[in-house]
This record gives C-alpha cells, structure tokens and sequence, in this order.
C-alpha cells in the first residue's frame, strides 16, 4: 500500500512538472525543478519501499502519469484552473510527506 501511495506521489509531481513545461517552460523552471526532484526522491523510496524492480515502478508511475493530466485537462476546462480536485489534493498531500521526510 505505501509502496503504491509513493508511486502515486512520484506521478503527480512529474504529471505537475510537466504540464508546468508545457504551460510556461521558462518562467517556472525552479518550480519544475523541484517537481521533477521530488518525483526522483518518491520514486527512489517507492522502489526500496515496494520492493519491485526499477522497471516495474516505472511502468507503473507511466500508467498513472496520463491520468493526472488527463484530470488536470479536465479540470482546466470545467473551470480554468488545473489544480484543483483530486489533483490539488494529491499535490498538498505527497508535498506534506515530502516535507515530513528526511
């Protein structure tokens, strides 16, 4: 289950860091920055913690990645803004374990 919860938190950093790329690329290039860090740091300890091979935590966090921002292109288009829902909540959750974590 944590290990899962950690691949989730790995996705949707990257899934962020992207769309950041797509949305404005040089103006926000410390913020991708530490989106695309914290994804390498959760997917570190996804894979100690889970215990499967490097592959297969990739595979998984490239499954997850499209339905982030297939919910963040949604969202955009209910209401203009991308991080709201399902992703603003994953978003303020795997950053307070990332916080809380050495």
């Amino acid at each position: 289950m944590l290990g899962y919860a950690l691949q989730r938190c790995t996705a949707i950093f990257l899934a962020v860091a992207i769309q950041f790329e797509t949305d404005g690329g040089a103006e926000l290039k410390e913020t991708i920055g530490r989106y695309r860090d914290g994804a390498a740091q959760f997917f570190r300890v996804a894979v100690e913690v889970s215990g499967s091979p490097d592959g297969q935590v990739s595979a998984n966090v490239a499954e997850i990645v499209p339905l982030y921002r297939e919910e963040m292109r949604a969202n955009y288009l209910a209401t203009g803004n991308r991080m709201e829902g399902l992703v603003a909540d994953d978003v303020t959750l795997c950053s307070e374990i990332s916080r809380s974590t050495p």
